[in-house]
């Protein structure tokens, strides 16, 4: 058959029929080979390595510009980081801060957490570190979103008794828009309340200052976690912070015992003078000693099955709450539901254990009680 022929009965040009009768074989599709996207950073990821071995995947992807997904950055970090040899550990002078310093700022271990319901994910841990005695204080947060990070430095601070006049903060890594920090829209509730308490806050600029408190404690940390270390709840990672702080302490800054209790004279007011006080007119208990206000009240309706949605789980609301508004305070600890008034028998509150899984489902409340409306008796009632 003459190649116009086949070209007319196949529906193709002549030129690709003759292309095809001179192959040597059919054609088919191959797609053309082209680098990696990970190749072409592999030299900067080194780099990054090599002046901190101990640098996590986040950090380096910040600092290189990844284009692409977390997941293939981890997996190439993971890959290179055995061909750059750890340093020895030796210990650091920390920076010589005058007493009731503090730099604050967020360290997110490597290894997954299990949070619950079968979920795991990876949770930020809030760090505190005194500038003259070198004192660490962490404590796990339930997510890296700005009212639970606070949340959890409320809770350092009431491990310490008392405020430092001045907090320098690290704002890598926290859940809150960029534009926020410089307008105060993200963090006007902390500033305001740290400023009406005579407290200095300071944020670090990249290219000006760098938080060298935080770097040793980061790179301590991230040497004493093992990379395959899977923790079994949230007690379980905070039981090796535990761990890992003593270790700090012992390593870090040897000797310091009695910086710190200088130090921590130098607070400003704490607590327990405040509660051993009477209380005879309006307390002035320094602000960021109050309750946190990383809580979040919101007004909702239960759902048609019962339920009420915070904090990304549902959690059941009794018949007394039917058709109801209701006011939800969402807690680093627990969620508390409580009616707006008259509700089925007196005034109810609903207490639950904040879940840290997503879209769970939780039904057995840690408390309901009641408030009468007519007598005022405050009495206990089984399920929500």
């Amino acid at each position: 058959m003459p190649i116009k022929q086949i070209a007319r009965s196949e529906r193709m040009a002549p030129n690709t029929v003759r292309r095809l009768l001179k192959a040597e074989e059919a054609p088919r599709y191959q797609r053309r080979p082209r680098p990696s996207l990970a190749a072409r950073f592999e030299a900067r990821i080194l780099s990054a390595l090599q002046e901190r071995p101990y640098r996590s995947a986040a950090d380096i992807g910040r600092r290189i510009r990844w284009p692409g997904s977390a997941s293939l950055l981890r997996a190439e970090v993971a890959r290179l980081r055995p061909q750059v040899p750890a340093p020895a550990a030796q210990p650091r002078l920390l920076p010589e801060l005058a007493p009731g310093w503090v730099e604050c700022g967020l360290w997110l271990p490597e290894a997954p957490v299990e949070v619950g319901a079968g979920q795991q994910r990876r949770c930020p841990v809030v760090l505190m570190v005194a500038g003259h005695s070198g004192r660490l204080a962490a404590r796990v947060a339930v997510t890296s979103s700005l009212s639970d990070v606070w949340a959890a430095q409320y809770r350092l601070f009431q491990e310490w008794d008392g405020v430092p006049h001045t907090v320098r903060w690290d704002l890598e890594g926290i859940d809150a828009p960029s534009w926020s920090w410089e307008e105060g829209v993200g963090w006007s509730a902390y500033q305001a309340q740290a400023e009406l308490g005579s407290t200095t806050v300071e944020f670090f600029r990249e290219g000006l200052t760098e938080p060298a408190l935080l770097t040793v404690v980061r790179e301590h940390l991230a040497a004493a976690c093992p990379p395959g270390r899977p923790f079994t709840s949230p007690d379980d990672l905070a039981a090796a912070l535990q761990t890992w702080m003593e270790n700090f302490h012992t390593a870090w800054a040897p000797g310091r015992a009695a910086r710190w209790a200088a130090e921590r004279a130098a607070l400003l007011r704490s607590p327990s003078a405040d509660e051993a006080a009477p209380q005879t007119g309006p307390s002035d208990t320094h602000p960021l000693l109050r309750p946190p206000p990383g809580s979040r009240s919101l007004r909702v309706r239960p759902d048609s099955a019962g339920y009420v949605r915070a904090a990304g789980s549902d959690y059941l609301v009794g018949e007394w709450g039917a058709r109801r508004t209701l006011t939800v305070a969402v807690t680093d600890a627990e969620v508390v539901i409580s009616s707006g008034g008259y509700h089925a028998g007196g005034f109810h509150t609903l207490v639950y254990a904040r879940s840290w899984a997503q879209k769970t489902q939780l039904t057995v409340p840690l408390r309901h009680e009641v408030v009468e409306h007519r007598s005022g008796v405050r009495r206990e009632v089984d399920g929500p």
